[in-house]
């Protein structure tokens, strides 16, 4: 009984010490799915624990691929930021490469779309004019 205490304590030790060392994605600006009005600044990822992000690629959901002023970095961070150029209306990919302290290499991806901020302006303006128009309409009525 004694033995196998032994050998589940250390197998336990084993897989949580293994579980603990791997760092994970824990949130993205722009956030998985965001639908934006804009396009955004800059990427951002942030992780459980510090790690390298070694690389980082932003596409279009046709394939082409947005330059980024990004060679990797050689220290560790649990957040990383990249400046990225002005986006057009476009569904947008991003994959991203990690290295832990453990040299665990991981990688991900997510999504994000940012609509035509003139299109809903353009939008908004005529609603807001067929609106005036209307309470005018009813306004103006004897």
């Amino acid at each position: 009984m004694n033995m196998l205490f032994k050998t589940i304590t250390l197998t336990l030790l084993f897989v949580s010490s293994q579980l603990w060392a791997h760092a994970e994605l824990k949130t993205s600006l722009p956030k998985n799915g965001a639908m934006l009005m804009q396009s955004p600044e800059k990427l951002q990822l942030e992780f459980t624990k510090a790690v390298r992000l070694i690389k980082v690629t932003l596409s279009t959901k046709a394939g082409q691929n947005i330059p980024l002023n990004f060679d990797g970095t050689s220290k560790a961070s649990i957040v990383h930021s990249i400046l990225i150029p002005k986006l057009s209306p476009s569904n947008y990919q991003v994959n991203w490469l990690a290295m832990g302290g453990d040299t665990h290499k991981m990688k991900g991806r997510f999504n994000f779309n940012v609509n035509s901020n003139e299109a809903n302006a353009t939008n908004t303006r005529s609603n807001k004019t067929a609106k005036n128009q209307d309470s005018s309409a009813v306004s103006h009525s004897h």
